[in-house]
């Protein structure tokens, strides 16, 4: 009996040790990690500037370190290429615009803005319209923002 106690004593540990292994090994699903998702929504034009409105859809703030606007037309007096070098933040689920600088110009146009996003790929849209003096129309509704939000 005495040799018995012993390995009485040892299997029980060994079994509640098991026990606490199955336990604590469960399958246990863990969160996808968070992502900013940055997207260009919407072209839109005015008198002397272009705007783009852009909305972080992800679950993590983004930051936008660089934005490029480009009217590319036969006639441009000002506002060819706008160049923002200053850090934008943009938290979850926030929509900001984005202006360009002003623009005087005339003819059909094509619209390029290009949002480079801190640690993530660059952002592009572009839109077709008409330049007449200030005065910036845009082709509504933008072919390629269609298909970049689609999964809206």
């Amino acid at each position: 009996m005495k040799k018995l106690l012993p390995l009485l004593v040892v299997g029980v540990l060994v079994l509640s040790g098991l026990g606490v292994v199955a336990v604590t090994s469960k399958k246990v699903s863990t969160p996808q990690s968070l992502q900013p998702e940055v997207k260009i929504l919407d072209i839109i034009g005015g008198l002397f500037v272009v705007e783009a409105t852009v909305r972080n859809v992800g679950d993590e703030g983004a930051v936008i370190t660089n934005t490029n606007i480009t009217i590319d037309a036969p006639i441009m007096l000002r506002g060819r290429y706008t160049d923002i070098k200053e850090d934008i933040g943009l938290g979850s689920g926030v929509t900001i615009a984005v202006v360009s600088d002003l623009v005087i110009g005339l003819g059909f146009c094509t619209i390029t803005y290009i949002l480079n996003i801190r640690d993530h790929e660059e952002v592009t849209a572009t839109a077709n319209g008409f330049v007449l003096g200030p005065f910036i129309m845009v082709k509504q509704p933008s072919p390629s923002l269609l298909l970049d939000n689609k999964d809206d």
